[in-house]
């Protein structure tokens, strides 16, 4: 079993080869022509480890000279790696635990992942043979943590497979680990996560082994019939793979569950197949467990000849394999000494830097106990000057901010002036405006009955049609001086109701009735200008509201703006020729903490992004010439933020709609 893990292990892609491999013949061809590279020793060690140890122990060492003379890490690395595989395998551990440390801390320094992945499994194995479970369980650990399944892990000197094959191999190391641990259900899981990572991968050879486990807990378990479903089936793939030692191994454990079964003759079947196939593979696990069972078989039949001969060659490999399990305790008490003596100067390492630490710490103590003193001297000294600072900075704020409050005061003095001032101007404007606007509206009506009398003269139809031409002119003239006088006497109104200051005092009213109201005189109003005008209108009140304190006219006045401009914008959006397009205009109140809240939405044309930040500025309108006087939202925004002390937002998505926002507070 070991040995099948090594083979896979190190990723041999060709496990199969013999003496007369055309591609081992091929790899030495260019040894014997001088073309030997790092990757054709690195090929030759991996194949010979099968066929002939001696070859693989020559050209390990010649991969690792190469390294030498061509400073090549990877060559040196795999040398010694591979030649600590040959002494492990051979039993020689105490030789092999050196080699590996040697091969690990090259593959460390030049980055190889495949390689540490190699050894630190080499470890795993190694310290679990020798006693050490936790310690294996701990290489183990890592190959699992830093073998990935990503091609990339591993540099181009690797299949891109090798990242799913090293997962695999410690999981089935892990599950004969616990089996032989009688750890069932943890082999079980590892051995079905060995099949699962190795079905995607291209190397299959030792495939069957992990159906030998999962066979073997089945048995132990009492579960007979899938036990042999598992274990014909890894005979059938390791024949199929050729994994000679692997398939003496399933045909022995068929043949021992056929004995349990008390099936002789199947038995007998399956154990001589074992037992030939371990012999031309050399395996004596599978020689003794064969030779065993055909011992048995041939007493029952009173064949005794038989019966000797095999005895006799069953006692000699279980001979074999006591001389190597002997040899094996030796090397795993020398292991233990030298892990000994590792933990041991690692003891004696950490009591010196523990030494060098509270020196070290010592001196920081007494150097901070220096810094200490120097600095509690310095802060006496300063003391005074950080109180004279404090006391100056205190001032200067003072005085910072005795100039903010003149320069609002100025301000503010200022802007009154100027509104008293733009009241009075826009009082002065408005009378000279009446007389131009009653003047055009007289002259209008005098040229229409010029132009009748036209028609009364004895003029001839000339002159007749060229003076009706010149009433027609003057009438057109006249009525633009109205339309546009008009529109000046709208803005001097609006002037004076923006500078005017609120009269009366705060009422306490039902927001939402006032809300209501203003919103069915609005849509009346509309209607009366335009008769095929429709829209749903919508109410969502919170009737816990109640009354709050307002100025009634000057509320009303904010929300107759809103709503004028949320029926203006679906009005507009209907003359666009949307199709499917239903207008709606929506107001709601909310209580929100000690505010109220009211919301005015309409789905119209809503407010361009770049127009939003300017729509409360005085005289800015988004309508067409002649339609707005751009104070409506001005004047709102005063009342709500100055009268009443509340808020004034705005919400819009272009083309889909617009909500403007009034917070006010509830007392």
């Amino acid at each position: 079993m070991k040995k099948a893990v090594l083979i896979l292990l190190l990723g041999i892609a060709r496990l199969g080869f013999t003496q007369d491999n055309p591609i081992i013949d091929s790899l030495k061809g260019s040894l014997t022509f001088g073309n030997a590279d790092s990757s054709t020793l690195w090929r030759l060690s991996l194949d010979y480890m099968t066929i002939n140890s001696d070859s693989c122990r020559i050209y390990s060492r010649q991969l690792y000279d190469l390294g030498l003379k061509a400073h090549s890490a990877f060559c040196k690395g795999w040398g010694l790696g591979i030649s600590g595989v040959m002494m492990d395998e051979t039993g020689n551990y105490s030789s092999s635990f050196p080699v590996y440390e040697q091969a690990m801390n090259i593959f460390i320094r030049s980055g190889d992942s495949c390689g540490i992945c190699v050894i630190d499994f080499r470890l795993g194995l190694l310290y679990s043979n020798a006693g050490f479970p936790d310690l294996g369980q701990g290489f183990y650990q890592k190959v699992l943590k830093f073998a990935p399944a990503d091609p990339h892990f591993f540099n181009r000197n690797y299949p891109s497979y090798y990242g799913r094959f090293f997962k695999g191999l410690t999981m089935l190391d892990l599950s004969q680990y616990y089996l032989n641990h009688s750890k069932l259900d943890s082999a079980l899981i590892c051995a079905h996560s060995f099949m699962r990572i190795l079905s995607g991968i291209p190397e299959k050879r030792y495939q069957g082994d992990g159906l030998i486990i999962i066979g073997q807990v089945y048995r132990i378990q009492g579960h007979m019939e899938l036990a042999m479903k598992y274990l014909k089936q890894a005979a059938y793939l390791l024949a199929a793979n050729g994994n000679k030692s692997g398939l003496s191994r399933a045909y022995a454990r068929i043949g021992e569950l056929f004995d349990e079964e008390k099936v002789p003759d199947s038995a007998y079947y399956y154990a001589l197949r074992s037992f030939m196939t371990a012999k031309k593979a050399g395996y004596y696990p599978s020689i003794a467990a064969s030779g065993v069972i055909l011992t048995k078989y041939f007493r029952s039949k009173n064949h005794l000849d038989s019966a000797f001969w095999y005895q006799e060659i069953t006692l000699g490999a279980k001979d074999s394999l006591s001389r190597e399990n002997k040899r094996h305790s030796f090397q795993i008490m020398v292991i233990r000494e030298q892990l000994d003596r590792q933990r041991n100067d690692e003891a004696r390492q950490q009591l010196v830097n523990k030494i060098r630490f509270f020196v070290l710490l010592s001196g920081v103590v007494i150097l901070l106990l220096l810094a200490l003193g120097l600095w509690l001297n310095n802060r006496q000294k300063k003391k005074s000057n950080i109180q004279l600072n404090r006391q100056k900075t205190d001032l200067e704020l003072a005085m910072a901010g005795l100039k903010a409050t003149q320069q609002q005061l100025i301000q503010a003095e200022k802007m009154a002036s100027l509104g008293e001032l733009t009241a009075g101007i826009a009082h002065e404007i408005q009378n000279p405006l009446n007389f131009v606007n009653n003047f055009s509206e007289v002259s209008i009506e005098l040229a229409g009955e010029l132009k009748g009398e036209i028609d009364k003269t004895a003029l001839t139809t000339e002159e007749k049609s060229a003076l009706t031409l010149l009433s027609d002119d003057l009438i057109n003239n006249q009525q633009k001086i109205n339309q546009h006088g008009r529109r000046a006497d709208s803005i001097v109104k609006s002037m004076l109701q923006h500078s005017r200051k609120s009269s009366g005092e705060k009422e306490s009213v039902d927001i939402n009735e006032l809300a209501d109201e203003y919103l069915r005189l609005s849509y009346h109003g509309l209607r009366a200008k335009d008769k095929g005008f429709n829209a749903a209108l919508e109410t969502r009140f919170d009737a816990e509201i109640g009354k709050i304190p307002v100025f009634p006219q000057d509320m009303g006045r904010v929300l107759l703006n809103l709503f004028n401009n949320a029926f203006y914008s679906v009005s507009e959006k209907m003359k666009s020729g949307n199709p499917g397009f239903a207008p709606l205009v929506s107001v709601s109140s909310k209580k929100i903490g000690n505010m109220v809240e009211l919301r005015v939405m309409d789905n119209g044309m809503g407010i361009p992004v770049m127009e939003r930040d300017k729509i409360f500025l005085p005289f800015f309108t988004t309508k067409p010439t002649g339609e707005g006087t751009g104070l409506g939202l001005s004047i709102s925004y005063d009342i709500v933020t100055r009268q009443h002390g509340g808020k004034l937002l705005v919400e819009s998505q272009p083309g889909e709609y617009a909500t403007f926002i009034i917070l006010l507070p509830d007392k």
